[in-house]
Protein backbone atom coordinates (compact mmCIF):
# COMPACT_ATOMS: atom_id res chain seq x y z
CA UNK A 1 0.00 0.00 0.00
CA UNK A 2 1.62 3.51 -1.03
CA UNK A 3 2.45 5.60 1.90
CA UNK A 4 1.57 2.52 4.36
CA UNK A 5 -1.93 4.37 5.46
CA UNK A 6 -4.89 2.59 6.35
CA UNK A 7 -6.53 0.19 4.12
CA UNK A 8 -10.21 1.98 2.49
CA UNK A 9 -12.89 0.38 1.53
CA UNK A 10 -12.75 0.12 -1.82
CA UNK A 11 -8.89 -1.04 -1.41
CA UNK A 12 -10.27 -4.06 0.97
CA UNK A 13 -12.61 -5.39 -1.56
CA UNK A 14 -10.45 -5.19 -4.80
CA UNK A 15 -7.91 -7.38 -2.66
CA UNK A 16 -10.49 -9.81 -1.71
CA UNK A 17 -12.03 -10.09 -5.45
CA UNK A 18 -8.24 -10.66 -6.34
CA UNK A 19 -8.16 -13.50 -3.61
CA UNK A 20 -11.03 -15.16 -4.85
CA UNK A 21 -10.29 -14.85 -9.07
CA UNK A 22 -6.84 -16.70 -8.25
CA UNK A 23 -8.53 -19.40 -6.26
CA UNK A 24 -11.15 -19.78 -9.16
CA UNK A 25 -8.07 -20.10 -11.36
CA UNK A 26 -6.53 -22.03 -9.45
CA UNK A 27 -9.64 -24.95 -9.79
CA UNK A 28 -9.86 -24.06 -13.38
CA UNK A 29 -8.25 -27.00 -14.84
CA UNK A 30 -9.15 -27.60 -18.27
CA UNK A 31 -11.37 -30.57 -19.06
CA UNK A 32 -8.93 -31.79 -22.07
CA UNK A 33 -5.92 -32.08 -19.41
CA UNK A 34 -8.16 -34.18 -16.90
CA UNK A 35 -8.71 -36.16 -20.09
CA UNK A 36 -5.49 -36.73 -20.47
CA UNK A 37 -4.95 -38.03 -16.70
CA UNK A 38 -7.94 -40.88 -17.15
CA UNK A 39 -6.12 -41.80 -20.28
CA UNK A 40 -2.26 -42.16 -18.76
CA UNK A 41 -4.46 -44.02 -15.83
CA UNK A 42 -6.23 -46.46 -18.33
CA UNK A 43 -3.04 -46.82 -20.47
CA UNK A 44 -0.87 -47.65 -17.46
CA UNK A 45 -3.59 -50.18 -16.66
CA UNK A 46 -3.21 -51.63 -19.84
CA UNK A 47 0.70 -51.91 -18.98
CA UNK A 48 -0.01 -53.62 -15.41
CA UNK A 49 -2.00 -56.20 -17.12
CA UNK A 50 0.70 -57.12 -19.60
CA UNK A 51 3.13 -57.08 -17.14
CA UNK A 52 0.80 -59.31 -14.39
CA UNK A 53 1.23 -62.08 -17.17
CA UNK A 54 4.46 -61.90 -17.77
CA UNK A 55 5.50 -61.98 -14.05
CA UNK A 56 2.37 -65.32 -14.11
CA UNK A 57 4.45 -66.75 -16.17
CA UNK A 58 7.79 -66.09 -14.51
CA UNK A 59 6.66 -67.53 -11.29
CA UNK A 60 5.68 -70.85 -13.28
CA UNK A 61 9.65 -70.83 -14.71
CA UNK A 62 11.04 -70.31 -11.04
CA UNK A 63 8.77 -73.01 -9.79
CA UNK A 64 9.93 -75.91 -13.07
CA UNK A 65 13.93 -74.63 -12.26
CA UNK A 66 13.73 -75.42 -8.44
CA UNK A 67 11.45 -78.55 -8.42
CA UNK A 68 14.57 -80.09 -11.64
CA UNK A 69 17.18 -78.86 -9.21
CA UNK A 70 16.66 -81.52 -6.59
CA UNK A 71 18.20 -81.24 -3.82
CA UNK A 72 20.41 -78.47 -4.40
CA UNK A 73 20.46 -75.59 -1.30
CA UNK A 74 20.46 -72.35 -3.59
CA UNK A 75 17.75 -73.30 -5.72
CA UNK A 76 15.49 -74.78 -2.49
CA UNK A 77 16.26 -71.25 -0.81
CA UNK A 78 15.45 -69.30 -4.38
CA UNK A 79 11.65 -71.13 -4.74
CA UNK A 80 11.61 -69.71 -0.59
CA UNK A 81 12.20 -66.01 -1.35
CA UNK A 82 10.03 -66.74 -4.52
CA UNK A 83 6.74 -67.48 -2.70
CA UNK A 84 7.85 -64.19 -0.61
CA UNK A 85 7.78 -61.74 -2.97
CA UNK A 86 4.06 -62.41 -3.95
CA UNK A 87 3.15 -61.29 0.00
CA UNK A 88 5.72 -58.16 0.06
CA UNK A 89 4.11 -56.83 -3.61
CA UNK A 90 0.80 -57.26 -2.46
CA UNK A 91 0.95 -55.23 0.67
CA UNK A 92 1.93 -52.06 -0.94
CA UNK A 93 -0.62 -52.47 -4.21
CA UNK A 94 -3.41 -53.01 -1.80
CA UNK A 95 -2.58 -50.07 0.23
CA UNK A 96 -2.51 -48.14 -3.21
CA UNK A 97 -5.47 -49.17 -4.57
CA UNK A 98 -7.21 -48.18 -0.94
CA UNK A 99 -5.98 -44.60 -1.56
CA UNK A 100 -7.52 -44.81 -5.04
CA UNK A 101 -10.70 -45.71 -3.52
CA UNK A 102 -10.30 -43.38 -0.97
CA UNK A 103 -9.88 -40.90 -3.22
CA UNK A 104 -12.44 -41.92 -5.67
CA UNK A 105 -15.43 -42.01 -3.12
CA UNK A 106 -14.57 -39.03 -0.27
CA UNK A 107 -17.20 -35.59 -1.01
CA UNK A 108 -18.88 -37.89 -3.78
CA UNK A 109 -21.65 -40.49 -4.41
CA UNK A 110 -19.26 -42.36 -6.70
CA UNK A 111 -18.50 -45.98 -5.19
CA UNK A 112 -15.02 -47.25 -6.29
CA UNK A 113 -16.57 -50.40 -7.66
CA UNK A 114 -18.52 -48.07 -10.49
CA UNK A 115 -15.16 -46.13 -11.22
CA UNK A 116 -13.73 -49.57 -12.14
CA UNK A 117 -16.61 -50.62 -14.39
CA UNK A 118 -16.35 -47.35 -16.30
CA UNK A 119 -17.12 -46.83 -19.82
CA UNK A 120 -16.30 -49.46 -22.68
CA UNK A 121 -12.60 -49.92 -24.08
CA UNK A 122 -10.83 -52.07 -26.61
CA UNK A 123 -9.17 -53.73 -24.03
CA UNK A 124 -11.30 -53.63 -21.25
CA UNK A 125 -13.12 -50.85 -19.34
CA UNK A 126 -11.69 -47.98 -18.65
CA UNK A 127 -12.29 -46.06 -15.76
CA UNK A 128 -14.35 -42.45 -15.34
CA UNK A 129 -13.85 -40.38 -12.50
CA UNK A 130 -17.08 -38.30 -11.56
CA UNK A 131 -14.99 -35.76 -8.91
CA UNK A 132 -12.24 -35.28 -11.09
CA UNK A 133 -11.44 -31.30 -10.77
CA UNK A 134 -11.29 -31.50 -6.78
CA UNK A 135 -7.99 -30.30 -5.66
CA UNK A 136 -8.78 -30.91 -2.20
CA UNK A 137 -9.03 -34.58 -1.45
CA UNK A 138 -5.72 -35.47 -2.39
CA UNK A 139 -4.47 -32.32 -0.22
CA UNK A 140 -6.54 -33.54 2.97
CA UNK A 141 -5.93 -37.70 2.50
CA UNK A 142 -1.92 -37.45 1.06
CA UNK A 143 -0.78 -34.00 2.42
CA UNK A 144 -2.46 -32.44 5.99
CA UNK A 145 -1.75 -34.64 9.22
CA UNK A 146 -4.68 -33.37 11.13
CA UNK A 147 -4.74 -35.19 14.42
CA UNK A 148 -2.20 -38.06 13.37
CA UNK A 149 1.40 -38.05 14.25
CA UNK A 150 1.99 -38.78 9.87
CA UNK A 151 -0.17 -38.11 6.99
CA UNK A 152 -1.05 -40.80 4.29
CA UNK A 153 1.76 -39.27 2.14
CA UNK A 154 4.47 -40.10 4.53
CA UNK A 155 2.54 -43.33 5.13
CA UNK A 156 3.24 -44.33 1.34
CA UNK A 157 6.64 -42.85 0.77
CA UNK A 158 7.61 -45.17 3.70
CA UNK A 159 5.80 -48.45 2.47
CA UNK A 160 7.25 -47.58 -0.99
CA UNK A 161 10.85 -47.39 -0.12
CA UNK A 162 10.45 -50.41 2.70
CA UNK A 163 8.99 -52.78 -0.15
CA UNK A 164 12.31 -51.92 -2.39
CA UNK A 165 14.54 -52.88 0.26
CA UNK A 166 12.41 -55.67 1.15
CA UNK A 167 12.86 -57.05 -2.35
CA UNK A 168 16.22 -56.68 -2.47
CA UNK A 169 16.83 -58.13 0.67
CA UNK A 170 15.20 -61.70 -0.34
CA UNK A 171 18.80 -61.92 -1.87
CA UNK A 172 20.35 -62.26 1.16
CA UNK A 173 22.16 -65.66 1.63
CA UNK A 174 21.79 -66.85 -1.71
CA UNK A 175 25.09 -67.56 -4.21
CA UNK A 176 24.47 -64.75 -6.34
CA UNK A 177 25.38 -61.89 -2.97
CA UNK A 178 28.26 -64.31 -2.01
CA UNK A 179 29.84 -64.22 -5.11
CA UNK A 180 29.34 -60.56 -5.68
CA UNK A 181 29.45 -58.18 -2.70
CA UNK A 182 27.74 -55.07 -4.89
CA UNK A 183 24.71 -57.78 -6.43
CA UNK A 184 22.27 -56.11 -3.98
CA UNK A 185 23.16 -52.70 -4.54
CA UNK A 186 23.20 -52.71 -8.25
CA UNK A 187 19.48 -54.53 -7.85
CA UNK A 188 18.30 -51.74 -6.24
CA UNK A 189 20.00 -49.11 -8.87
CA UNK A 190 17.72 -50.67 -11.17
CA UNK A 191 14.29 -50.49 -9.53
CA UNK A 192 12.10 -47.38 -10.10
CA UNK A 193 9.80 -48.18 -7.01
CA UNK A 194 11.33 -45.75 -4.55
CA UNK A 195 9.95 -42.28 -2.99
CA UNK A 196 12.33 -39.10 -1.56
CA UNK A 197 12.06 -35.52 -0.19
CA UNK A 198 13.47 -32.52 -1.62
CA UNK A 199 16.51 -31.04 0.76
CA UNK A 200 17.29 -28.70 -1.64
CA UNK A 201 14.17 -26.37 -1.71
CA UNK A 202 14.05 -23.43 0.08
CA UNK A 203 10.59 -23.82 1.87
CA UNK A 204 10.78 -26.35 4.42
CA UNK A 205 7.05 -27.60 3.34
CA UNK A 206 8.24 -27.83 0.19
CA UNK A 207 11.23 -30.46 1.14
CA UNK A 208 8.50 -33.39 1.98
CA UNK A 209 7.91 -35.39 -0.98
CA UNK A 210 4.61 -35.65 -0.19
CA UNK A 211 3.79 -31.69 -0.60
CA UNK A 212 5.73 -32.05 -3.87
CA UNK A 213 4.04 -34.67 -5.00
CA UNK A 214 0.19 -34.57 -3.96
CA UNK A 215 -0.57 -30.76 -2.43
CA UNK A 216 -3.17 -29.32 -4.63
CA UNK A 217 -3.69 -31.31 -7.68
CA UNK A 218 -6.72 -32.61 -9.41
CA UNK A 219 -7.88 -35.80 -8.27
CA UNK A 220 -7.57 -37.44 -11.82
CA UNK A 221 -3.96 -36.46 -11.35
CA UNK A 222 -3.41 -38.23 -7.86
CA UNK A 223 -5.02 -41.42 -9.21
CA UNK A 224 -3.06 -41.31 -12.41
CA UNK A 225 0.09 -41.02 -10.06
CA UNK A 226 -1.07 -43.71 -7.69
CA UNK A 227 -1.29 -46.00 -11.01
CA UNK A 228 1.88 -44.82 -11.78
CA UNK A 229 3.40 -46.63 -8.47
CA UNK A 230 1.74 -49.62 -9.07
CA UNK A 231 3.10 -49.77 -12.55
CA UNK A 232 6.23 -48.99 -10.71
CA UNK A 233 5.55 -52.26 -8.04
CA UNK A 234 4.62 -54.23 -11.04
CA UNK A 235 8.14 -53.76 -12.76
CA UNK A 236 10.16 -54.22 -10.08
CA UNK A 237 8.60 -57.51 -9.21
CA UNK A 238 9.26 -58.86 -12.51
CA UNK A 239 12.82 -57.33 -11.97
CA UNK A 240 13.11 -59.31 -9.01
CA UNK A 241 12.05 -62.56 -10.15
CA UNK A 242 14.15 -62.33 -13.29
CA UNK A 243 17.07 -61.95 -10.94
CA UNK A 244 15.73 -65.02 -8.88
CA UNK A 245 15.25 -67.03 -11.96
CA UNK A 246 19.45 -66.43 -13.01
CA UNK A 247 20.38 -66.68 -9.36
CA UNK A 248 19.10 -70.85 -9.57
CA UNK A 249 21.58 -71.62 -11.98
CA UNK A 250 24.37 -69.64 -10.15
CA UNK A 251 27.85 -71.37 -11.10
CA UNK A 252 26.26 -75.02 -12.29
CA UNK A 253 24.95 -76.40 -15.45
CA UNK A 254 21.16 -77.17 -14.21
CA UNK A 255 19.12 -79.96 -15.43
CA UNK A 256 16.19 -78.87 -16.65
CA UNK A 257 14.56 -82.15 -17.41
CA UNK A 258 15.56 -85.43 -18.30
CA UNK A 259 14.44 -86.50 -22.32
CA UNK A 260 14.57 -89.98 -24.04
CA UNK A 261 16.80 -89.95 -26.73
CA UNK A 262 16.67 -92.52 -29.78
CA UNK A 263 19.91 -92.64 -31.95
CA UNK A 264 19.51 -94.89 -35.09
CA UNK A 265 22.69 -95.49 -36.23
CA UNK A 266 21.15 -95.60 -40.22
CA UNK A 267 18.65 -93.86 -40.94
CA UNK A 268 17.57 -95.84 -43.79
CA UNK A 269 17.38 -98.90 -44.33
CA UNK A 270 16.88 -102.09 -47.37
CA UNK A 271 14.41 -104.74 -46.88
CA UNK A 272 16.34 -107.24 -45.16
CA UNK A 273 18.91 -105.42 -43.27
CA UNK A 274 19.46 -105.41 -40.16
CA UNK A 275 18.16 -102.08 -37.61
CA UNK A 276 20.63 -100.69 -35.25
CA UNK A 277 20.04 -98.35 -32.60
CA UNK A 278 21.20 -96.85 -29.29
CA UNK A 279 18.10 -95.87 -26.66
CA UNK A 280 18.86 -93.43 -23.51
CA UNK A 281 17.90 -90.84 -21.04
CA UNK A 282 19.67 -87.66 -21.97
CA UNK A 283 19.65 -84.72 -19.10
CA UNK A 284 18.09 -81.49 -21.06
CA UNK A 285 20.35 -78.05 -19.36
CA UNK A 286 18.35 -75.16 -18.20
CA UNK A 287 19.95 -71.70 -17.59
CA UNK A 288 22.66 -72.05 -19.97
CA UNK A 289 22.39 -71.83 -23.63
CA UNK A 290 24.75 -73.61 -25.99
CA UNK A 291 26.83 -72.70 -28.71
CA UNK A 292 25.89 -75.71 -31.58
CA UNK A 293 28.09 -75.42 -34.76
CA UNK A 294 26.95 -77.73 -37.72
CA UNK A 295 28.87 -78.51 -40.76
CA UNK A 296 31.04 -75.26 -39.71
CA UNK A 297 28.10 -72.86 -39.29
CA UNK A 298 26.56 -71.69 -36.23
CA UNK A 299 22.58 -73.04 -35.85
CA UNK A 300 19.60 -71.07 -33.84
CA UNK A 301 18.50 -72.07 -30.25
CA UNK A 302 15.17 -72.60 -29.10
CA UNK A 303 15.44 -70.49 -26.51
CA UNK A 304 13.13 -72.46 -24.20
CA UNK A 305 14.31 -75.96 -24.46
CA UNK A 306 17.85 -75.13 -25.76
CA UNK A 307 17.39 -77.55 -28.69
CA UNK A 308 19.78 -76.31 -32.01
CA UNK A 309 17.53 -76.15 -35.06
CA UNK A 310 19.26 -77.34 -38.13
CA UNK A 311 17.44 -77.60 -41.47
CA UNK A 312 18.94 -77.76 -44.83
CA UNK A 313 17.99 -78.70 -48.33
CA UNK A 314 19.79 -81.65 -49.72
CA UNK A 315 21.09 -81.80 -53.13
CA UNK A 316 22.19 -84.96 -54.01
CA UNK A 317 21.78 -89.12 -53.00
CA UNK A 318 23.70 -91.35 -50.98
CA UNK A 319 24.65 -91.55 -46.97
CA UNK A 320 25.39 -88.31 -45.30
CA UNK A 321 27.70 -86.76 -42.37
CA UNK A 322 27.78 -83.71 -40.82
CA UNK A 323 30.12 -82.79 -38.01
CA UNK A 324 28.62 -81.28 -34.88
CA UNK A 325 30.22 -79.28 -31.86
CA UNK A 326 28.42 -77.85 -28.82
CA UNK A 327 30.11 -75.77 -26.96
CA UNK A 328 28.72 -75.04 -23.01
CA UNK A 329 29.58 -72.18 -20.95
CA UNK A 330 30.49 -72.37 -17.08
CA UNK A 331 28.57 -69.82 -15.72
CA UNK A 332 30.93 -69.26 -13.00
CA UNK A 333 34.52 -69.62 -14.45
CA UNK A 334 33.23 -68.39 -17.80
CA UNK A 335 35.21 -71.29 -19.34
CA UNK A 336 33.79 -73.07 -22.97
CA UNK A 337 33.70 -76.99 -22.92
CA UNK A 338 33.24 -78.40 -26.09
CA UNK A 339 31.31 -81.79 -26.96
CA UNK A 340 31.56 -83.55 -30.76
CA UNK A 341 29.13 -85.77 -32.17
CA UNK A 342 28.14 -85.96 -35.82
CA UNK A 343 24.68 -85.93 -38.00
CA UNK A 344 24.44 -88.91 -40.22
CA UNK A 345 21.71 -89.89 -42.78
CA UNK A 346 20.92 -91.31 -46.41
CA UNK A 347 19.64 -89.43 -49.18
CA UNK A 348 17.09 -90.99 -51.30
CA UNK A 349 14.01 -90.05 -53.42
CA UNK A 350 10.73 -89.62 -51.96
CA UNK A 351 6.87 -89.18 -52.91
CA UNK A 352 5.42 -85.75 -53.08
CA UNK A 353 7.45 -82.95 -51.22
CA UNK A 354 5.48 -79.98 -49.75
CA UNK A 355 6.74 -77.40 -47.54
CA UNK A 356 6.33 -73.78 -46.56
CA UNK A 357 9.50 -72.46 -45.94
CA UNK A 358 9.12 -70.40 -42.99
CA UNK A 359 8.12 -73.44 -40.44
CA UNK A 360 4.56 -75.32 -40.21
CA UNK A 361 1.94 -72.46 -40.75
CA UNK A 362 1.00 -69.84 -42.79
CA UNK A 363 0.08 -66.16 -41.74
CA UNK A 364 -3.16 -64.24 -42.95
CA UNK A 365 -2.36 -61.25 -45.02
CA UNK A 366 1.27 -61.95 -46.02
CA UNK A 367 2.40 -64.11 -48.96
CA UNK A 368 3.87 -67.21 -47.72
CA UNK A 369 6.66 -69.02 -49.82
CA UNK A 370 5.96 -73.08 -50.25
CA UNK A 371 7.91 -75.66 -51.94
CA UNK A 372 6.29 -78.24 -53.68
CA UNK A 373 8.16 -81.49 -55.52
CA UNK A 374 7.55 -85.05 -56.46
CA UNK A 375 10.83 -86.50 -57.53
CA UNK A 376 10.87 -88.08 -60.76
CA UNK A 377 8.21 -85.35 -62.48
CA UNK A 378 9.03 -82.27 -63.89
CA UNK A 379 7.59 -78.85 -62.05
CA UNK A 380 5.47 -78.37 -64.92
CA UNK A 381 4.03 -81.82 -64.41
CA UNK A 382 2.88 -80.81 -60.77
CA UNK A 383 -0.52 -79.53 -60.37
CA UNK A 384 -1.61 -77.89 -56.76
CA UNK A 385 -4.19 -76.78 -55.22
CA UNK A 386 -5.86 -75.83 -51.51
CA UNK A 387 -8.76 -76.30 -49.62
CA UNK A 388 -11.41 -75.81 -48.23
CA UNK A 389 -11.92 -73.17 -50.77
CA UNK A 390 -12.78 -69.15 -50.01
CA UNK A 391 -9.63 -69.12 -47.61
CA UNK A 392 -6.71 -68.93 -49.37
CA UNK A 393 -5.22 -68.22 -53.13
CA UNK A 394 -1.74 -70.67 -54.12
CA UNK A 395 0.01 -68.51 -57.39
CA UNK A 396 2.89 -70.54 -59.19
CA UNK A 397 5.92 -67.96 -58.80
CA UNK A 398 8.68 -70.26 -60.52
CA UNK A 399 9.76 -74.05 -61.23
CA UNK A 400 8.60 -75.72 -57.11
CA UNK A 401 7.86 -72.36 -55.84
CA UNK A 402 4.41 -70.95 -54.67
CA UNK A 403 2.89 -67.80 -52.62
CA UNK A 404 0.16 -68.81 -50.51
CA UNK A 405 -1.62 -65.96 -49.55
CA UNK A 406 -4.26 -66.44 -47.03
CA UNK A 407 -7.94 -64.25 -46.97
CA UNK A 408 -9.14 -65.69 -44.11
CA UNK A 409 -8.36 -67.59 -41.08
CA UNK A 410 -9.42 -71.59 -40.08
CA UNK A 411 -9.44 -73.47 -37.16
CA UNK A 412 -8.97 -76.67 -39.00
CA UNK A 413 -6.29 -74.78 -40.92
CA UNK A 414 -5.45 -75.24 -45.03
CA UNK A 415 -4.79 -78.12 -47.58
CA UNK A 416 -1.81 -78.12 -50.14
CA UNK A 417 -3.18 -80.51 -52.26
CA UNK A 418 -0.54 -81.91 -55.05
CA UNK A 419 -1.15 -84.41 -58.39
CA UNK A 420 0.73 -85.19 -60.66
CA UNK A 421 -0.09 -85.29 -64.64
CA UNK A 422 1.22 -88.58 -66.23
CA UNK A 423 2.30 -89.14 -69.89
CA UNK A 424 -0.83 -90.87 -71.21
CA UNK A 425 -2.95 -87.16 -69.85
CA UNK A 426 -4.56 -88.61 -66.49
CA UNK A 427 -3.96 -87.49 -63.31
CA UNK A 428 -2.56 -88.85 -59.95
CA UNK A 429 -2.90 -87.65 -56.14
CA UNK A 430 0.59 -87.58 -54.72
CA UNK A 431 -0.93 -86.31 -51.11
CA UNK A 432 -1.21 -83.35 -49.42
CA UNK A 433 -0.26 -81.45 -46.08
CA UNK A 434 -2.20 -79.24 -43.75
CA UNK A 435 -0.95 -75.82 -42.42
CA UNK A 436 -2.14 -73.81 -39.53
CA UNK A 437 -3.39 -70.01 -40.34
CA UNK A 438 -2.19 -67.56 -38.05
CA UNK A 439 -2.52 -64.22 -37.70
CA UNK A 440 1.04 -62.02 -37.75
CA UNK A 441 1.26 -60.94 -34.15
CA UNK A 442 1.53 -57.54 -32.61
CA UNK A 443 4.49 -55.69 -32.56
CA UNK A 444 6.40 -54.39 -29.33
CA UNK A 445 6.79 -50.52 -29.13
CA UNK A 446 9.94 -48.67 -27.55
CA UNK A 447 12.48 -45.62 -28.18
CA UNK A 448 14.95 -46.35 -29.13
CA UNK A 449 14.94 -50.65 -28.33
CA UNK A 450 13.80 -49.51 -24.96
CA UNK A 451 10.56 -50.85 -23.81
CA UNK A 452 9.94 -48.98 -20.77
CA UNK A 453 10.80 -48.51 -17.07
CA UNK A 454 13.90 -46.38 -16.90
CA UNK A 455 15.30 -43.92 -19.05
CA UNK A 456 18.67 -41.52 -18.84
CA UNK A 457 18.37 -37.82 -19.68
CA UNK A 458 21.40 -38.77 -22.55
CA UNK A 459 19.02 -41.27 -23.79
CA UNK A 460 15.93 -39.42 -23.75
CA UNK A 461 17.94 -36.81 -25.78
CA UNK A 462 18.95 -39.50 -28.44
CA UNK A 463 14.83 -40.25 -29.22
CA UNK A 464 13.87 -38.89 -32.30
CA UNK A 465 11.15 -41.09 -33.46
CA UNK A 466 8.27 -44.01 -31.68
CA UNK A 467 8.92 -47.95 -33.72
CA UNK A 468 7.45 -50.96 -33.56
CA UNK A 469 9.35 -53.90 -34.00
CA UNK A 470 8.34 -57.97 -34.78
CA UNK A 471 10.36 -59.95 -31.86
CA UNK A 472 11.36 -63.23 -33.17
CA UNK A 473 8.98 -63.12 -35.78
CA UNK A 474 10.07 -66.15 -38.68
CA UNK A 475 9.12 -63.29 -41.72
CA UNK A 476 11.90 -61.13 -42.55
CA UNK A 477 10.89 -58.06 -44.33
CA UNK A 478 7.72 -57.20 -42.01
CA UNK A 479 8.18 -53.33 -41.35
CA UNK A 480 5.34 -51.81 -39.13
CA UNK A 481 6.02 -47.88 -39.27
CA UNK A 482 3.95 -46.12 -36.34
CA UNK A 483 1.16 -43.56 -37.85
CA UNK A 484 -0.55 -41.77 -35.31
CA UNK A 485 0.34 -41.57 -31.11
CA UNK A 486 -0.47 -39.55 -27.89
CA UNK A 487 2.03 -37.93 -25.38
CA UNK A 488 2.39 -37.18 -22.02
CA UNK A 489 5.41 -35.45 -20.63
CA UNK A 490 5.76 -34.39 -16.95
CA UNK A 491 8.62 -32.50 -15.74
CA UNK A 492 9.61 -32.69 -11.94
CA UNK A 493 9.76 -29.18 -12.17
CA UNK A 494 7.09 -27.51 -14.91
CA UNK A 495 4.03 -27.59 -16.47
CA UNK A 496 2.26 -30.60 -18.19
CA UNK A 497 3.00 -31.63 -21.88
CA UNK A 498 0.74 -33.06 -23.85
CA UNK A 499 -0.90 -34.11 -27.07
CA UNK A 500 -1.44 -36.22 -29.74
CA UNK A 501 1.06 -37.01 -33.01
CA UNK A 502 -0.30 -38.14 -36.22
CA UNK A 503 3.37 -39.58 -37.52
CA UNK A 504 6.26 -41.70 -36.14
CA UNK A 505 8.08 -38.18 -35.09
CA UNK A 506 8.75 -36.22 -31.93
CA UNK A 507 6.87 -33.29 -32.06
CA UNK A 508 8.84 -30.07 -31.88
CA UNK A 509 7.22 -29.49 -27.89
CA UNK A 510 9.10 -33.00 -26.81
CA UNK A 511 12.41 -32.31 -29.05
CA UNK A 512 12.50 -29.29 -26.53
CA UNK A 513 11.35 -30.52 -23.34
CA UNK A 514 13.82 -33.57 -24.11
CA UNK A 515 16.73 -31.13 -24.39
CA UNK A 516 16.08 -30.10 -21.04
CA UNK A 517 15.27 -33.40 -19.29
CA UNK A 518 15.68 -33.79 -15.90
CA UNK A 519 16.37 -36.29 -13.52
CA UNK A 520 12.52 -37.28 -11.91
CA UNK A 521 10.75 -36.30 -15.07
CA UNK A 522 7.73 -39.00 -16.23
CA UNK A 523 6.79 -39.35 -20.05
CA UNK A 524 4.13 -41.60 -21.45
CA UNK A 525 3.48 -42.82 -25.17
CA UNK A 526 -0.10 -44.41 -25.66
CA UNK A 527 -2.96 -44.49 -27.99
CA UNK A 528 0.10 -45.94 -30.64
CA UNK A 529 -1.21 -47.14 -34.04
CA UNK A 530 1.04 -48.57 -36.82
CA UNK A 531 0.29 -49.96 -40.34
CA UNK A 532 2.26 -52.40 -42.47
CA UNK A 533 1.85 -53.01 -46.30
CA UNK A 534 -0.69 -55.66 -46.64
CA UNK A 535 -1.66 -55.77 -42.92
CA UNK A 536 -3.66 -52.69 -42.50
CA UNK A 537 -3.80 -50.08 -39.85
CA UNK A 538 -3.50 -51.93 -35.28
CA UNK A 539 -3.70 -50.42 -32.43
CA UNK A 540 -0.66 -51.47 -30.74
CA UNK A 541 -1.35 -52.88 -27.14
CA UNK A 542 0.12 -51.36 -23.62
CA UNK A 543 1.67 -47.60 -22.97
CA UNK A 544 5.27 -46.77 -22.78
CA UNK A 545 6.07 -45.80 -19.38
CA UNK A 546 9.26 -43.84 -18.53
CA UNK A 547 11.11 -42.49 -15.46
CA UNK A 548 14.29 -40.03 -16.02
CA UNK A 549 16.97 -41.13 -14.20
Amino acid sequence: MAGGGKETPRQKMIGMMYLVLTALLALNVSAEVLEAFGNISNGLDETIIVAEEKNGDMYSLISQRVSSAGDDENAKLVGQRMSEVQAITKKLDDYLDGLKKDMVETDTDQTYDDYLKGVPGEYGPKEKLVNQKNIDVPTRLLVEKGTNPTNGGEDLMKMINETRVALVDLFDGLSVTKNDPEYKKNLDNKLTLRASDYPNEKEKAKQDWEYKTFNGIPCGAAIALLTKYQNDLKNAEGEVLKSMLEAISEGKIEVKQLVPVVKVKKSALAVGEELDAEIFMAAQIGGVTPVIVVDGKEIDIDPVTGRGIFKRKTSSQGTKSLPVNISVKNTKTGEMTDYSAAIEFDVFKAPAIISADKMNVVYQGLDNPVSISVPGFEPSQINATVSPGGIGVLKKVSPGKYSLTITKRDQKGININVSVRLPDGSSKSMGSQNFRTLKVPSPSPSLNGNGGGTMSTGALKAVKIVSVTLENFVFEGIRYKVTNFDYMYKPSRGNLIRGSEKSNNMPNQLKAAFANAKRGDFLVISGIQASAPGLGKIDVAGSLVYNIQ
